[in-house]
């Protein structure tokens, strides 16, 4: 059988009051549509304010959207430092204060100046047994002349050095990079567990 659709019928809308226009009659409720995005929402604040009487005042928000971080591709070179001795202890938390008043701040390079723009340096820092590797990209360089005057310009271990600290270029920073554990670093590029480098040294890859 072939079904009938069934007939459509007409109606005429009435004439609609709008009760609103009245004077002593309480406004209509609008109600909220049955399709109306019904998807949450973060919370107005309320700011409190003494003016023109006003006990606060509702303000709305929007999302903060979080940018993405930057990480190093696979053929970034990557340079790594161990960061212990009290004086690049001390040089290090210069460089961070820098970084978060001035958008920029800088580190000197390797002792045969072979970081580049483009390149990532990173600062092992805490405990041997559970140290983080906080990497950075380098997004400028200049000569040695722009190295700052609270650095040491002979060497920061103790260890023996054959060429002065002073003859090293200074590489630039405008950002914090990602975060990794060194144990993972090491597991993941096939280091030794209890390899430590010394000086700033080209790394393998982890990424």
């Amino acid at each position: 059988m072939v079904s009938v659709p069934p007939p459509q019928v007409i109606v005429e809308q009435p004439y609609k009051v709008d009760y609103n226009t009245f004077r002593g009659h309480a406004p209509l409720v609008r109600h909220r549509r049955r399709h109306m995005n019904t998807a949450p929402s973060i919370p107005a604040p309320r700011i409190h304010s003494k003016e023109k009487g006003k006990q606060y005042q509702d303000t709305q928000v929007t999302p903060i959207q979080c940018i993405p971080l930057v990480l190093p591709k696979e053929t970034d070179k990557i340079y790594i430092v161990r960061i212990s001795a009290n004086s690049a202890v001390n040089d290090y938390r210069i460089m961070i204060k820098r970084l978060e008043e001035n958008g920029i701040a800088e580190w000197d390079s390797d002792k045969q100046n072979r970081v580049s723009v483009g390149d990532w340096l990173g600062f092992i820092l805490g405990d041997t047994h559970d140290a983080n590797v906080e990497l950075f990209k380098v997004v400028d360089k200049r000569g040695a002349k722009h190295r700052p005057i609270h650095w040491n310009s002979k060497k920061y271990t103790n260890q023996k050095v054959t060429e002065d600290v002073n003859k090293r270029e200074v590489i630039y920073f405008s950002e914090n990079g990602p975060k990794i554990s060194w144990n993972l670093w090491k597991k993941k590029v096939n280091y030794s567990e209890i390899y430590m480098p010394r000086g700033t040294i080209k790394a393998k890859n982890p990424y």
